[in-house]
């Protein structure tokens, strides 16, 4: 690349070859190489307000009311997780507020990734729950609940309301409270067989299970119920509701 000088050299093949110099530059472009032009460095620390261009440009930068710069994105390689920070006083959670209730009576999947903060539930807080499609009440027999069981660690365990309240606890030993991201999914087939995985193996199986669950009132962090009232602690990512095959 750069200004260089070539001889062309020609012919006709009847006057015979004829020669000249010319001069010319040469450059390449980079394939996005215009994404690059600004590299942006904060050079004050603690605001986050001062930026400077690095590059070879040097542009000028000037601050427009209250931006920052932060490496925050949601474009971020890996994505984000939500942290649920619970205690007896302070139940953290997510309610879906749809009053018309879903019918979970056929094929289904609930599933997420969690990760554990603590090693021990807060006080009055014994069972985590990670999903409660609360629909008719916090135990009803047409609510569905995932959640780890704690009895010295939290072990892995699906509870089941049905028939009248009665409660169907199906557990192991698998402790997931190891501050380690872990993948827990319930499913339905079309055999009725409600399934419970923890990071893709299966634990147990429930058969012959033709409850109709209801997706209303849906939360995601607790159960229905008062303050801190079997609260999740920890952080939570990819939480995903199919219903249907």
């Amino acid at each position: 690349t750069g200004s260089f000088s070539i001889t062309f050299s020609v012919t006709d093949n009847v006057n015979g070859a004829v020669n000249a110099v010319s001069a010319f530059t040469l450059a390449f472009l980079v394939q996005n190489s215009r994404y690059t032009a600004l590299s942006v460095n904060a050079t004050n620390t603690g605001s986050n307000q001062t930026f400077d261009d690095a590059s070879t440009s040097n542009h000028t930068i000037t601050v427009n009311g209250d931006t920052t710069a932060s490496t925050v994105s949601a474009y971020r390689h890996g994505g984000y997780s939500l942290k649920f920070e619970n205690s007896v006083a302070d139940d953290n959670n997510i309610k879906f507020n749809n009053t018309t209730a879903v019918d979970m009576d056929g094929e289904f999947c609930v599933e997420t990734w969690i990760k554990f903060t603590v090693t021990a539930p807060p006080a009055g807080s014994p069972n985590a729950r990670i999903f409660a499609s609360d629909g008719s009440g916090a135990n009803a027999a047409d609510n569905l609940q995932l959640f780890p069981e704690y009895s010295g660690s939290y072990i892995g365990a699906v509870s089941v309301y049905t028939n009248g309240f009665v409660y169907q606890a199906n557990a192991t030993t698998e402790v997931i409270n190891d501050g380690q991201w872990h993948h827990l999914a319930v499913t339905r087939d079309s055999s009725n067989n409600l399934r419970w995985f923890i990071d893709g193996t299966l634990i147990t199986t429930i058969a012959s299970n033709t409850t109709t669950f209801q997706f209303e009132q849906t939360r995601l962090g607790k159960r229905d119920g008062g303050t801190g009232h079997s609260c999740f602690t920890g952080d939570m990512r990819d939480t995903r509701v199919v219903i249907g095959s």
